[in-house]
C-alpha cells in the first residue's frame, strides 16, 4: 500500500498554528484588561455611593438637632473594610445672620490616593 498526498489535501503548517495563537491571545488580553478596568471602576462607584451616604447622613443628623446645638465635628467609619473620614464644619450666620452653613466633607484613601466628597447645607432655627 503506497501513500501519497495529493495537492488537495491541506492541513495547518507550525506557522499558521502560531498566528492563530498570537492572536487569540492579544484578544484574551485585552479582554483581561477590560475586565480589570471595569472592577476598578466599579469598586470606585461602590467607595464614591458610601461617601454620598455618609455625607447625607452627617447633614440629616443634624436636621435631628437643635439650632444651638449643631456643631463642627469628625468622625471615622469604617464601611466593607474601607475607612472613611466625616469632618463636619459649621459656619454661623452665614450668609446671613441666623443661618448656619455646614459643610460635610468624606475622604477615604483609594489606590493610594485621596478622594474627597464635600456637601453643603444651611440651616436655620425654626420658630413656632
Amino acid at each position: 500500500m503506497n501513500s501519497k498526498h495529493t495537492s488537495n489535501q491541506r492541513g495547518s503548517t507550525l506557522i499558521e498554528s502560531l498566528v492563530a495563537l498570537s492572536l487569540f491571545s492579544l484578544m484574551a488580553s485585552a479582554f483581561g484588561n477590560l475586565l480589570v478596568g471595569h472592577i476598578h471602576t466599579s469598586v470606585s462607584n461602590d467607595a464614591q455611593t458610601t461617601a454620598i451616604v455618609l455625607a447625607e447622613w452627617a447633614l440629616e443628623d443634624f436636621r435631628a438637632m437643635d439650632y444651638p446645638s449643631i456643631a463642627s465635628n469628625t468622625s471615622t467609619q469604617v464601611v466593607d473594610g474601607r475607612t472613611y473620614t466625616v469632618a463636619t464644619a459649621v459656619v454661623p450666620d452665614s450668609p446671613a445672620p441666623g443661618i448656619k452653613n455646614v459643610t460635610a466633607t468624606v475622604s477615604w484613601n483609594e489606590l493610594g490616593r485621596l478622594q474627597t466628597y464635600a456637601f453643603n447645607a444651611l440651616y436655620t432655627a425654626v420658630k413656632r
